[in-house]
């Protein structure tokens, strides 16, 4: 049996579920709540005094990467249109090549995607973030220990 897809165009007008990368599964995951001890680690990559990427930025590449929009992305993020675009603005500055593209809309809307380039930094800071994680765990299991909890 032949496989059909749908186009991208007919997808992005569904309604959006978030995406399923680390970064946005990290965010999902709330820390406050409990008196119980709890480590997050946090990477940013600096160009300046400008944040290249960080937790923020690689929860909106994955949103983009998945809703095709930097609106949808914007709403599911709960930021504004234009505070997203200010943050593309600013990862695009900041890199080589642009991280994302866009389309300009008419009837259609518009559409925003990652390049491959955009593709490659976001995997790679979401390894990164996981490597951080993991490097830290034996000093944090021994300060956790000291921690009133």
């Amino acid at each position: 049996m032949a496989r059909t897809t749908t186009p991208r165009a007919a997808r992005s007008r569904r309604s959006f579920v978030a995406p399923s990368s680390a970064a946005a599964r990290a965010k999902r995951t709330q820390i406050g709540g409990s008196n119980r001890p709890a480590l997050r680690v946090r990477v940013r990559v600096y160009v300046g005094k400008e944040i290249a990427i960080g937790p923020g930025k690689a929860d909106l590449l994955a949103w983009i990467d998945e809703s095709g929009s930097i609106r949808r992305a914007a709403q599911g993020l709960g930021m504004s249109y234009m505070r997203a675009w200010e943050l593309v603005r600013t990862m695009n500055r900041c890199f080589e090549s642009a991280l994302v593209e866009t389309v300009r809309g008419g009837a259609s809307g518009g559409e925003s995607r990652l390049t491959p380039a955009g593709r490659e930094i976001l995997a790679l800071y979401l390894r990164m973030a996981t490597d951080g994680s993991r490097a830290a765990g034996p000093a944090w299991r021994k300060l956790r220990q000291r921690l009133r909890a």
